[in-house]
């Protein structure tokens, strides 16, 4: 049982690792300086590294020729009001001191 609920995770991981990653930015030096390639072995998602990479150019292409979706009207509720109120209250305060 533990391990069909273990390919099933991994399943998903999979398809959230491939909806997130944004071929647009790949910097696979940046990559590896953060994690060295011989521990990727050790990553769930590392399996998808050389598929993702190899596929980055056509899905980047693919992107780009995509027509633009029109920008939707932001929703109006209450919640959603008192967050922009208290962004806008906190609008130029900062915690951080610069002596």
């Amino acid at each position: 049982m533990r391990d069909k609920v273990t390919n099933a995770s991994l399943t998903e991981l999979s398809k959230i690792e491939k909806s997130i990653f944004n071929p647009a930015r790949l910097k696979i030096k940046a990559m590896q300086s953060e994690m060295p390639k011989k521990y990727w072995k050790n990553l769930p998602a590392a399996r998808l590294i050389e598929e993702l990479i190899a596929q980055s150019q056509t899905r980047t292409l693919e992107m780009l020729a995509t027509k633009q979706r029109p920008v939707k009207a932001a929703l109006r509720n209450a919640y959603l009001r008192s967050l922009r109120g208290m962004n806008e209250a906190c609008e130029g305060q900062s915690d951080i001191k610069t002596d």
